[in-house]
């Protein structure tokens, strides 16, 4: 897609950084061209601080990238359908109190308000960048920095796999979630993109087994989507005693499964070699 700068209410400073990463791409950005914008800027931080610590994150998701990036979304088909699916969702479970777990854009809670009947919808985000604050002009939707109330239901979209510590996040989602409430989790524990954090990739086999774990069992698929329902159960809250076990069979589990992998494609590069003999 065409995406031009020009319009948009972005401060100087911030086109003035966007605009030689979108003249590199000729203006014209896919999912893949936004990973490699996003990833150079990972670079170039990276260069600066020379470490990945908490400074290095701040920097990095206070960057403009990230506003090109929910430009993308509004704009991208696959994400339109997505985020009708979702906000279709929480008209079927009927929720009045929605919470969009790191839904820094917006997107999805004002696709959510327009479909919906709920009574409030709150994105948490501790940081919110101008840019997405000032594009809410809804009386339903606000950004909130800290979670002091129950939902009917709680969308974790693309958030968990950027964090350094993904269990904290279902922690509170559990937490804020009511009694047989739901959630919504769609991640990527796969290395796209650089910010997607190798030391999370386990929880692609284990991530359900850990929900269960916080009193969440998974549901259903949400079909066309990547993503899958939880509903809260309380009698389950316990079981987070496991935790510490579960997270060491699950690195095992993955270190096991990716020299699995490795052998595999050696005996698959050795078998071709030997066909084309």
């Amino acid at each position: 897609m065409l995406v031009s700068l020009q319009g948009i209410p972005l401060s100087a400073k911030d086109k003035e950084i966007l605009r030689p990463l979108l003249i590199k791409h000729n203006y014209i950005l896919s999912l893949e061209s936004l990973w490699e914008i996003m990833d150079a800027v990972w670079d170039q931080l990276y260069e600066k601080h020379k470490t990945i610590s908490s400074v290095f994150f701040s920097e990095f998701y206070g960057h403009p990238v990230w506003i090109l990036n929910g430009i993308f979304s509004d704009l991208d088909l696959v994400s339109k359908r997505h985020r009708l699916i979702f906000s279709y969702y929480s008209l079927l479970v009927n929720s009045k109190y929605i919470l969009d777990f790191g839904g820094g854009s917006g997107v999805l809670a004002k696709y959510i308000a327009n479909m919906s009947f709920a009574s409030a919808i709150d994105i948490y985000e501790p940081d919110p960048n101008y840019f997405f604050i000032k594009s809410i002009q809804n009386s339903q939707i606000k950004f909130i920095s800290t979670i002091n109330k129950s939902y009917d239901l709680i969308y974790c979209i693309d958030v968990l796999e950027h964090m350094t510590n993904p269990l904290l996040g279902v922690a509170l989602i559990s937490d804020s979630l009511k009694n047989k409430g739901h959630a919504v989790f769609a991640n990527c524990f796969y290395p796209v993109i650089k910010c997607h954090l190798s030391d999370n990739f386990h929880f692609r086999y284990t991530f359900s087994i850990y929900c269960f774990c916080y009193g969440l069992i998974k549901v259903s698929a949400l079909a066309g989507t990547h993503a899958y329902v939880f509903q809260k159960f309380d009698y389950l809250s316990n079981l987070r005693i496991l935790i510490p076990l579960l997270n060491r069979l699950s690195r095992l589990l993955y270190l096991a499964l990716s020299i699995l992998l490795i052998i595999k494609n050696k005996i698959r590069r050795l078998l071709q070699c030997h066909l084309r003999r």
